[in-house]
């Protein structure tokens, strides 16, 4: 998988700047598009090594966003949503 289609994707589906999304910010959206995207990096097969060096974070963050990820997507219907598009637009890209 293409990392680059991977950031992309987020960025279209969230109407975040690749930067603010790649930040330590903690804002409700940042958090949101982080965790859809190692959501979908895993599914896709993405490491978390990778996506650490993707995002710009370390691995326990990975891990924790992960775990939240999962617990939340169980009830969020945005989460859930989010990563659908980010998904099937990564896949579109291939």
């Amino acid at each position: 998988m293409d990392p680059q289609a991977l950031l992309r994707a987020v960025e279209e589906a969230t109407r975040l700047e690749r930067a603010e999304f790649c930040s330590r910010r903690k804002t409700r959206a940042v958090v949101l598009a982080k965790e859809a995207m190692i959501v979908v990096g895993r599914q896709l097969g993405v490491t978390n090594a990778g996506l650490c060096k993707l995002i710009g974070v370390d691995s326990s963050v990975v891990s924790r966003r992960l775990d939240s990820a999962k617990r939340r997507m169980k009830e969020s219907g945005e989460l859930r949503k989010l990563v659908k598009q980010i998904e099937e637009a990564v896949l579109k890209s291939e």
